[in-house]
């Protein structure tokens, strides 16, 4: 694997423990709702991605749409829910699993 390979790998982990480290400790400590932080997590990716989704339009855009919600704000919902009394690092690794 070449060293370019590996440090996007790198990169790639560390903005994953810091996405599972920051709503564990925004919907545990905070009390800031996990519907509220996996909305704003999906809108930022929606934002950001948006460029590339978007042209040209898929076929099937609709189920789209209704996948992209199961699996964005209400699958990660269930998630920070389960954060607010769980530890962020046994989070992530049932996340995985």
């Amino acid at each position: 694997m070449a060293l370019r390979d590996i440090l996007i790998l790198m990169v790639c982990c560390l903005c994953w423990a810091g996405n599972f480290t920051l709503i564990a400790w925004a919907a545990g400590d905070n009390d800031v709702p996990p519907l509220l932080l996996a909305a704003v997590r999906a809108l930022i990716v929606v934002v950001i991605m948006s460029p590339f989704l978007f042209k040209p339009r898929p076929q099937l855009f609709r189920r789209m749409l209704l996948v992209a919600f199961f699996i964005g704000p209400l699958h990660l919902a269930f998630l920070y829910t389960g954060l607010t009394s769980a530890s962020a690092s046994g989070g992530a690794i049932v996340s995985q699993m």
